[in-house]
């Protein structure tokens, strides 16, 4: 980067991605808008998402979760691959808590929902803009919430394992339990955390 300069100084190529044109064209509006954000294309599929991707250098890309002729999300990680997560906004009907954990945990740039106000928006795409999330309060409480239900799972996960670990056969010969042992105590992980382990 330039000396003096900063990323508010930056002009950002962005690829709105959304199945619906009435919500593309409300990005597009609000984007020309915004200076420092440059719109140079939209597309309805994600066909055509990784088509443009290919085609031009893109810094940021705004994406409905549920763009058309993707399925499941298998289809994030190849959109990492193609751009950094860092430079994905995802978008989203509602907040899913396992998505959106999913989702920060990949690094992407930002989660908004689309029944948000423009004023709303704006200021999400601001904070990216400065290097921060793009996200509003009450999805960064869901975040939060979320993160402090996978470590209560974890930690309930990790009783459970101490408490297995603790009814060794300790008849056996000294040099066979370590053996023993270690497999007793794969054998809880595989059982309770897999238990605990969501499709993504």
């Amino acid at each position: 980067m330039v000396s003096g300069t900063t990323l508010l100084d930056k002009s950002f190529r962005v690829i709105i991605a959304d199945g619906q044109e009435i919500f593309r064209n409300g990005l597009q509006s609000l984007l020309d808008g915004l200076e420092g954000f440059h719109v140079i294309a939209e597309v309805d599929n994600g066909s055509d998402l990784f088509q443009q991707l290919r085609s031009h250098d893109v810094d940021l890309v705004l994406v409905d979760i549920a763009l058309p002729k993707l399925s499941g999300l298998e289809w994030l990680q190849s959109l990492y691959e193609a751009i950094q997560p860092s430079a994905v906004i995802l978008f989203s009907d509602s907040i899913d808590r396992d998505l959106l954990l999913q989702a920060f945990l990949s690094g992407v740039g930002g989660f908004l929902t689309r029944d948000l106000p423009k004023k709303v928006v704006t200021e999400a795409l601001r904070c990216w803009q400065r290097g921060s999330l793009a996200l509003t309060p009450m999805i960064a409480a869901t975040l939060v919430q979320s993160l402090v239900s996978k470590c209560q799972e974890l930690e309930k996960v990790v009783r459970e394992i101490t408490r297995s670990s603790s009814h060794l056969p300790y008849e056996l010969s000294p040099t066979s339990i370590p053996v023993i042992a270690d497999q007793v105590v794969v054998n809880s992980v595989s059982d309770i955390a897999l238990q605990k382990l969501t499709h993504q």
